[in-house]
């Protein structure tokens, strides 16, 4: 578990200043996307931008970017290289194309790595991931972090809930990756076999990134079956893995030290001052401060939520989101 989880606010917010001077620079040089963008800022030559100015830049809205790329096809100008620096390309719903170096890719892991370890998962455990990968990023990702992490990494592809099940039993995992629909019908699979899940005491991940999984009936039933510990984890394709359960209530926790949080009002686009209990309600805006390639920065989400620190039983110290107040968080189970 990163150390940068358990400090305190002002000690995340340093480590914040250095990554986004460092990311906005290599911005303001190479990226066309957002020089565009920031032309009108007039940032003169030579002097350095900081979080202290990040009020001032411009949002950034789903709509600007499929503009973006329609008018410069295929990947569009958010690249801060040149597109033989990328190594990966994955696509979210709409046609959105998000592109990765090495070293972005590498960060990607390296967010997931944090979920899972929040949720204890460790190099002793087996982890079946019960989906398919495929054009967009979450599954490939939940993959390779496990591997980096150093568990063993079971893949359940495209096999159908039963053989999904056989493989997980027979290799006898012990925290599952998956959809909320999908553990549904792991449960509903298993019942229909006659497999005890209450038995398994499996840990679950529950994962669902934005074209990975579309909310339906049976999300509500995802735990049904199952009587192991579960997390949550939220992501999408061109965000990153930005928020994470920890097992000690229905909240999630930001990961600070790769994003910067704000929230606005979602009318007037105005920062939400915090009321008496340190809580904002409004509209989540994310900068991603790793993806120096094909960045984020003060991008709109639309979703609309809680956000608070409040003291949590863990121990971190990052800013906390009401797991309700999200349109659907992902999930990882562990048993």
């Amino acid at each position: 578990m990163s150390d940068q989880e358990f400090t305190k606010p002002a000690e995340i917010r340093s480590r914040q200043e250095k990554s986004f001077a460092t990311l906005i620079a290599k911005v303001l040089e190479c990226n066309e996307f957002y020089k565009k963008r920031y032309r009108s800022l007039d940032f003169k030559s030579g002097r350095k931008v900081g979080l202290s100015d990040l009020d001032k830049l411009p949002f950034v809205k789903r709509s600007d970017l499929v503009n973006d790329q329609q008018s410069h096809p295929p990947f569009g100008t958010n690249l801060t290289f040149p597109v033989s620096r990328y190594t990966r390309v994955h696509h979210s719903p709409g046609g959105l194309r998000w592109m990765d170096t090495e070293e972005s890719w590498s960060w990607w892991l390296d967010c997931w790595k944090e979920a899972y370890e929040a949720a204890s998962v460790t190099p002793d455990n087996h982890v079946f991931v019960a989906c398919s990968v495929g054009p967009s990023i979450g599954f490939w990702t939940a993959f390779e972090a496990g591997q980096r992490l150093g568990a063993l990494m079971i893949p359940g592809g495209t096999a159908k809930p039963q053989g999904q099940l056989e493989i997980m039993l027979r290799d006898q995992a012990d925290v599952l990756v998956t959809t909320p629909g999908n553990a549904a019908r792991l449960a509903s699979a298993a019942a229909l076999g006659g497999y005890d899940l209450a038995s398994c005491s499996l840990r679950m991940i529950l994962h669902s990134d934005d074209a990975d999984h579309d909310h339906d009936a049976e999300d509500d039933a995802e735990s049904a079956g199952w009587s192991g510990r579960k997390s949550d984890l939220t992501l999408s394709t061109e965000l990153g893995a930005w928020a994470y359960g920890c097992g000690e209530g229905e909240h999630l926790h930001v990961n600070e030290a790769e994003f910067i949080v704000e929230v606005v009002d979602p009318h007037s686009g105005e920062v939400v001052a915090r009321d008496d209990n340190g809580t904002q309600r409004g509209e989540l805006v994310l900068t991603n401060l790793g993806r120096v390639g094909s960045p984020l920065i003060r991008y709109r989400t639309g979703q609309v939520l809680k956000l608070s620190r409040r003291p949590c039983a863990c121990g971190r110290r990052t800013a906390v989101l009401e797991v309700e107040a999200l349109d659907r968080a992902p999930l990882v189970l562990a048993l």
